[in-house]
């Protein structure tokens, strides 16, 4: 028994096949990126901290340069209102505080 290529049936089958087999590689290739992902948004934000204190830095120096002028036992982390967000300044998501700022003035100004 011959299939039909020519059917809709197997045109459907074959692009779910192919959109199935893309998405798997995909997701496992964003899956197995994301250490270097996170490596590279910490230098990323070192070297901002750095550009902010007008010290000239690359990504090569970016981690030497941070130890080497930065305290990082006594980091604190400010948000927008001048109040301390506690953890470690790497580790805080500042697009979902500022999404919780958000809903807060939104529920304000509700009552």
């Amino acid at each position: 028994m011959a299939i039909n290529k020519n059917s809709n049936s197997y045109t459907f089958l074959f692009a779910i096949a192919v959109v199935v087999i893309v998405g798997a590689s995909l997701a496992a290739i964003a899956e197995g990126l994301k250490p270097y992902q996170k490596e590279n948004d910490d230098i990323k934000k070192k070297m901002e901290i750095l550009g902010a204190l007008n010290i000239e830095c690359n990504r090569e120096n970016a981690v030497e340069m941070f130890y080497k002028y930065i305290d990082t036992t006594a980091s604190i982390v400010l948000n927008s209102e001048g109040q301390e967000i506690p953890g470690d300044p790497f580790s805080v998501d500042h697009k979902k505080s500022i999404k919780i700022k958000r809903l807060i003035l939104k529920t304000e100004n509700i009552l």
